[in-house]
């Protein structure tokens, strides 16, 4: 059992962007907050955070306004809805009846500054093919 108060840790976390390395305090002064038995729950709170709803924030943003202007802006709904054959619509709107294949989502991804061996990518299609299992097994 590893002494939680003797790992050496505080409220920052290091990220990769493009090749380089940088510290993000996950709060204010994180650099100077030691993680101990105490604090431990609410630095692991603070680590998910970031990693799922901070880091990708801005990600986000972009993409809800992207889909946003499509949708609410009268030329752009116009040709949304007009490009989109009547199948399609059901798809949106019941899903499809064929299986999700991670595999096929793996062949046709775009790694943008990462590869696909990098352990941020395999983690990814690890946590999407358990995310299939357990979907598969409701």
């Amino acid at each position: 059992m590893v002494y939680s108060d003797a790992l050496g840790l505080t409220f920052v976390r290091e990220v990769e962007e493009l090749g380089s390395r940088k510290i993000v305090e996950l709060c204010a002064g994180g650099k100077s907050i030691p993680v101990n038995s105490r604090n431990r729950e609410g630095y692991v709170d603070l680590l998910i955070w970031h990693q799922f709803v901070t880091s990708i924030s801005e990600q986000v943003a972009h993409f809800a306004k992207g889909f946003s202007d499509m949708l609410c802006q009268p030329l752009l709904h116009k040709f949304f809805f007009r490009s989109l054959e009547l199948e399609d619509l059901d798809w949106i709107l019941h899903g499809s009846e064929s299986a999700i294949s991670v595999e096929d989502w793996r062949a046709h991804t775009e790694y943008n500054g990462y590869r696909e061996i990098d352990p941020q990518i395999l983690w990814f299609w690890k946590v999407c093919a358990c995310m299939i299992l357990v979907l598969l097994n409701l």
